[in-house]
């Protein structure tokens, strides 16, 4: 059980951040953090627990789904880049 945080930055620049909270290698928390925008703001809620339910190779599917359903517009960053940052995280 512990608090892991990593930072990458994104192609054109902006820098996205996770900090989870692991238990027997399996994400239980998940907090986005960075100069990234979304819209709607409070919708980060719905991304963040995304992360958390789905497995690294349905997590992509899943985010796509979330975004589009849900009208999430993402500025600075893409799905693809958060799933990458959810790998960094688990390795």
């Amino acid at each position: 059980m512990a608090w892991i945080e990593k930072r990458m930055k994104v192609p054109d620049g902006k820098v996205v951040g996770l900090k989870a909270y692991l238990e027997a290698d399996r994400l239980v928390k998940a907090k986005l953090f960075g100069d990234f925008f979304l819209y709607p703001e409070e919708k980060i809620d719905l991304i963040e627990k995304a992360i958390v339910e789905y497995d690294v190779q349905d997590l992509p599917v899943a985010l796509n789904r979330v975004v589009k359903q849900e009208g999430i517009e993402l500025c600075g960053i893409t799905t693809e880049s958060l799933c990458l940052l959810v790998k960094q995280v688990l390795l």
